[in-house]
């Protein structure tokens, strides 16, 4: 996907999965005064900015490295949420947690980030932001989420992305919209109801809800599998395979 294409496509995936989350959260008993209540709407905002910002300097990233770099430095979070969580949350991760987190590392190295060091850029500093951005985001989740509704706070958290991500996309991508007919082809419209629901409407409630049952550090681990996944899909799926060393 173009870089000038990455905002709208985003305001769009985020707004799918905020009207479907405002329909889930409405529908319950009392959802509407669990939605509305001034803790959620305050917490809610403050993770969603955060969230925006991961993605937004992740883009910048984008314009000057490689998708390989940019998955291995937004991988660094795994390094950041742990260290983060001393001064923010006054915990310290135990010994089998910086063993895991060291292991998750050296695993995206060989994975996709060796060769960054020899590609430091202005777009490498955007994207260890965007690392930085989610490992808060990870941390505050733990910080604040508990006692409250994760479905709640979930939509609110989506809802901000979809706005700042529209506001984003009127200022920046003033003809993101046309040709109309793009935004109608199949694959983009598959597209964006999988991100859309799948990969965000369910991905920030499970977070929402599950992380009050572990830690930031866990959560941050388990995240490092998006790329080991990822490229599974990209075999099993889209027939798309590592080029051969020493073949051609």
């Amino acid at each position: 996907m173009k870089i000038s294409l990455f905002f709208p496509y985003l305001a769009v995936r985020f707004l799918l999965a905020a009207t479907v989350m405002v329909m889930m959260a409405l529908a319950r008993p009392g959802g509407r005064n669990k939605l509305v209540s001034f803790h959620v709407l305050k917490v809610g905002f403050a993770l969603g900015v955060l969230l925006f910002l991961s993605y937004a300097l992740q883009t910048l990233g984008l314009q000057s490295i490689e998708p390989a770099i940019s998955a291995f430095l937004t991988g660094l979070n795994v390094v950041l949420v742990p260290l983060l969580a001393i001064p923010l949350l006054g915990l310290s991760a135990s010994r089998r947690t910086w063993f895991a987190v060291f292991t998750a590392l050296l695993g995206l190295a060989l994975l996709d980030g060796v060769a960054f060091l020899s590609h430091w850029s202005l777009g490498s500093l955007y994207t260890v932001g965007c690392a930085v951005f989610i490992a808060l985001q990870i941390i505050y989740v733990d910080k604040w989420a508990p006692g409250i509704d994760p479905l709640a706070l979930a939509t609110v958290e989506i809802i901000t992305v979809a706005l700042l991500s529209l506001i984003t996309t009127l200022f920046l991508h003033t003809q993101a919209w046309s040709p109309i007919s793009s935004w109608l082809h199949p694959m983009v419209i598959f597209a964006v109801v999988l991100n859309g629901l799948f990969g965000t409407a369910f991905a920030y409630w499970a977070q929402a809800h599950y992380q009050q049952k572990t830690s930031a550090s866990y959560v941050a681990l388990i995240f490092t599998l998006e790329p080991v996944f990822a490229a599974i899909i990209a075999v099993l799926f889209l027939d798309i395979h590592p080029p051969r060393r020493g073949g051609r």
